[in-house]
């Protein structure tokens, strides 16, 4: 118990380690206080449907359902919308750091390993290009990430649940349904998740249906997702490649970010690789390798430049850096001397 106890205030306190980062690499960003037009829009967006909370009636927007209750919800809460906006940003940036550190000492008890990935996303989401606003992703991420770390606690009913809600917010979050599907062999099990995944879709589509957007509720989350990606709506599609995420980082922000997260992909491929050779592969390694290469393939399929859509390849691939850590190669050539840092809580 008291291990337990141990472990949770460690916890606790890394998040208040990574929210005093976070924080001071926030304030420093130029017209920090300045909310983006889209979170503007949002919150005007939020007034609107707050009058009857039925998303599409009055208002119109590509999203799922979900994303705009959440942003209604959060408008009630809010008095100072620039303040709580920023602290809601700070504390969203705060708790990915804080995931991904753990989900990778968790596979290398090794702090200074796992603050390397860790370090990286505090910086890179305190950039314009990710860090004035909380994006749908990081929802849809929230959720897919709590889905598969409870998975082994929960019913495959309950994950069935999590993954209808994240769907709720965009429909992208489907692509990651087949690593779920994966994770429940048993015919029973896959019936319940779909059972799970079918109460919230379905009841959603008879809530609009009730109010007479039905049609306007499946174009929506459905039909529209392809026109946007097919180039129907007259936006032009980028040139965007399995490559882009190095010239997005280069091009929009600095060298220093390429540089790094050219470092940080060289050690994971020295991680991935070195694993063969100790013949340390599991099942679940690769399905945690599967999220970034999903997320890898998502601005591909949207065919948009825009740095948010990078955010499900980046986080997850952050968060699975260590997926393939091998102790016996890093204590031999790059960890020689640090192993005061290796210890398990």
């Amino acid at each position: 118990m008291k291990v337990k106890n141990k472990e949770v205030t460690i916890k606790y306190l890394t998040f208040l380690l990574f929210f005093i980062l976070n924080y001071f690499l926030f304030v420093f960003q130029k017209d920090y206080s300045i909310i983006t037009k889209d979170l503007q829009t949002l919150f005007v967006t939020s007034e609107v449907i707050q009058k009857t909370w039925v998303p599409y009636l009055e208002v119109w927007d590509h999203k799922g359902p979900l994303y705009f209750w959440i942003y209604a919800f959060l408008d009630l809460l809010i008095f100072d919308k620039v303040m709580l906006i920023n602290l809601y940003i700070i504390i969203f940036n705060s708790f990915f750091c804080n995931i991904i550190f753990w989900h990778n000492f968790k596979y290398n008890s090794n702090w200074v390993f796992s603050l390397l990935p860790s370090l990286f996303y505090a910086f890179v989401s305190n950039t314009f290009l990710f860090g004035k606003s909380i994006y749908y992703e990081q929802f849809i991420i929230l959720l897919l990430i709590l889905a598969y770390k409870t998975q082994k606690n929960i019913s495959s009913l309950a994950t069935g649940l999590l993954l209808g809600l994240s769907s709720l917010i965009a429909n992208t979050a489907v692509l990651f349904i087949p690593i779920f599907i994966f994770l429940y062999p048993k015919l029973k099990d896959l019936i319940k998740l779909a059972t799970g995944f079918s109460i919230i879709t379905l009841g959603s589509y008879a809530y609009f249906y009730l109010n007479k957007l039905g049609s306007i509720y499946l174009y929506t989350n459905y039909l529209y997702p392809f026109e946007y990606s097919a180039n129907h709506l007259g936006v032009p599609r980028d040139n965007v490649g399995i490559l882009s995420i190095f010239y997005l980082l280069k091009n929009d922000l600095s060298n220093l970010y390429f540089f790094s997260f050219v470092i940080l992909c060289v050690v994971f491929l020295v991680t991935f690789f070195s694993s063969f050779f100790y013949n340390k592969i599991s099942k679940h390694n690769l399905l945690d390798l599967l999220f970034p290469a999903i997320g890898l393939l998502i601005p591909i399929i949207a065919g948009k430049y825009f740095g948010h859509h990078f955010l499900y390849f980046i986080i997850f691939f952050l968060y699975s850096f260590s997926t393939f850590y091998n102790s016996k190669l890093f204590n031999s050539f790059f960890f020689k001397n640090l192993y005061c840092f290796n210890f398990k809580l």
